[in-house]
């Protein structure tokens, strides 16, 4: 190896991550995942004080699923600012979809109608026939 001039400069140092800052994700930041009801919208999600009552689970970089009931709309919300004591996280929009429909059937099986909701949570709903309920 040669040695150094009195006129040559030393290598520029690169820059290396610190080991501190570097985790696992979910070590970093919790992922949270929300179905809206269906008469909710995004923008109702992302209003003041919609996360209120469970304000203080979240951290700076969480990430917020959002979904709506139907599966038609789904987006990545990232929690940029938590207040545990104000009750109150800022979000900010990373990913925002909207989807296309399922395609949904009805059908009937040994005197019951089985229905789809619509609803991801909801899921099927067994109607009797004998009740007759959605005659009019």
């Amino acid at each position: 190896m040669a040695a150094l001039k009195s006129d040559d400069k030393p290598a520029v140092k690169k820059a290396l991550a610190d080991l501190k800052r570097f985790v696992g994700a979910s070590f970093a930041r919790c992922e949270w995942s929300y179905t809206m009801r269906p008469e909710e919208t995004i923008a109702d999600v992302k209003s003041d004080g919609f996360f209120k009552q469970i304000a203080a689970k979240f951290t700076m970089g969480d990430l917020v699923e959002v979904r709506s009931a139907d599966l038609t709309f789904w987006s990545l919300l990232m929690v940029v600012a938590s207040d545990h004591i104000a009750a109150h996280i800022e979000l900010r929009t990373l990913i925002e979809t909207e989807l296309e429909a399922a395609e949904r059937k009805d059908f009937e099986a040994d005197g019951y109608r089985i229905e789809d909701t619509g609803d991801v949570l909801r899921r099927l709903a067994v109607v009797r026939k004998a009740d007759n309920l959605g005659a009019a």
